[in-house]
């Protein structure tokens, strides 16, 4: 069993402290020399924690004597994680809360705990006191870290996590937060931190550590990659961009919200939400003939569900004297492949009674309140959409197109 009078010096790499008149000191990594008047040692008091973190020396000078008396060396220099030449190891599920004196028994032999490290006795205070003896060991109090594991709700498996010292606030994960894959395939977070694997309550962050605490977070994730939206500009840049669009809310067209006609190929989960208030207008003439519909085209691999069109406004002004046009109000195409499931849609379309007219002498080829017209692997445009497949449960029966003189 070591104890104060057994300590020894070995030969380790040091660091040679040099303090002149008290004030100045500096490192190397050299064996100590016979230069220095006080040698501490920073052990780590490991015990029977598993870590590598050998001890580290520090040569001292004592400061000019003022008449007989020894004023002791100021130990002014620690291991510190900021400094490279004397650098603060780490251990593994703990942190480095101070540094101390020994306890000692009656014999002035160390007292050991049972597991096996020193008990400590005395904090060190790196301002006030002072080193007078040859050879002085500090020993570390090393303390369980705190802990916040992140893990998924559907397997409960640990996603990462975040390992600091008790009183250190963790502020909500933004781009940080951590990411979940199988198999190669990626998968989208949807955003929530959660109290438990039911989702029982939102986690209240800011979250501040306590001492030694492992606390869990749950997170939800849905297979794929995809665009969360709440809000028009996401939603109307996930459009433009073929995002697989997932949404968190209603998304609520104001005023100066320019809906473009977008063509679309991905997948358009509402989440049982709608949108509102989209209003656009719509010209034809011999001159600009455009995909007449909220939609222009519906891609073949595009599946739109489970979301409303709520109080759209269409608009259309006619001049057109030669054949060609197709309007639908969802859609002006849809393509063989694309699957709508759960869309309702309702609004009004409002146009010239030219427009009634020129559906009548086949001005328009195709004209609905639903879908325009589909086209078929081939390309071929047929306009018996009432009778495409792969449309469930959709209700356009709140459309009204109102022809006006």
């Amino acid at each position: 069993m070591n104890t104060k009078k057994h300590f020894t010096i070995k030969l380790l790499p040091v660091l040679l402290l040099v303090m002149l008149l008290g004030v100045t000191l500096a490192a190397c990594n050299t064996h100590p020399h016979a230069d220095y008047d006080y040698l501490v040692e920073f052990n780590y008091n490991l015990g029977k924690i598993d870590g590598n973190a050998p001890s580290q020396y520090l040569g001292l000078l004592e400061p000019a004597e003022e008449g007989s008396e020894k004023l002791g060396s100021k130990v002014l220099m620690r291991p510190d994680a900021n400094n490279a030449s004397f650098r603060e190891a780490t251990v593994t599920g703990y942190y480095l809360e101070g540094w101390y004196l020994p306890e000692l028994d009656e014999e002035g032999d160390l007292v050991l705990q049972e597991d096996g490290r020193v008990k400590l006795g005395k904090k060190w205070d790196f301002e006030k006191d002072r080193v007078f003896d040859e050879k002085t060991v500090l020993y570390a109090n090393l303390k369980p870290s705190s802990v916040m594991r992140f893990l998924d709700v559907e397997t409960g498996a640990e996603l990462g996590r975040i390992v600091d010292k008790p009183g250190v606030t963790i502020q909500r994960p933004t781009s940080s937060a951590p990411q979940k894959q199988v198999d190669g395939t990626p998968y989208t977070f949807l955003g929530e931190f959660y109290t438990d694997a039911k989702k029982s309550a939102a986690f209240p962050y800011p979250y501040t550590f306590g001492e030694g605490e492992t606390v869990d977070v749950y997170m939800e994730f849905m297979e794929g990659e995809w665009e969360l939206v709440r809000t028009v500009s996401a939603f109307k840049s996930a459009l433009s961009n073929g995002r697989n669009i997932y949404l968190l809310s209603d998304i609520v067209f104001g005023a100066n919200d320019v809906w473009s006609g977008y063509n679309y190929n991905g997948e358009l989960n509402g989440n049982g939400f709608s949108v509102k208030g989209v209003t656009v207008n719509y010209e034809v003439n011999d001159r600009r003939n455009p995909s007449i519909g909220l939609f222009g085209e519906i891609y073949g691999r595009a599946y739109i569900h489970d979301v409303s069109f709520v109080d759209v406004k269409m608009s259309m002004s006619y001049n057109r004297r030669s054949p060609g046009s197709t309007a639908g109000l969802f859609a002006c195409y849809i393509n063989d492949g694309a699957v709508l499931e759960n869309v309702t849609f309702e609004g009004t379309f409002t146009c010239p009674a030219s427009v009634q007219e020129a559906v009548a002498n086949g001005s328009f080829l195709f004209f609905s309140p639903w879908i325009g017209a589909y086209k078929d692997r081939s390309g071929a445009t047929h306009n018996d959409v009432d009778d495409y497949d792969k449309m469930f449960n959709c209700d356009y029966s709140g459309m009204n197109v109102i022809y006006e003189d």
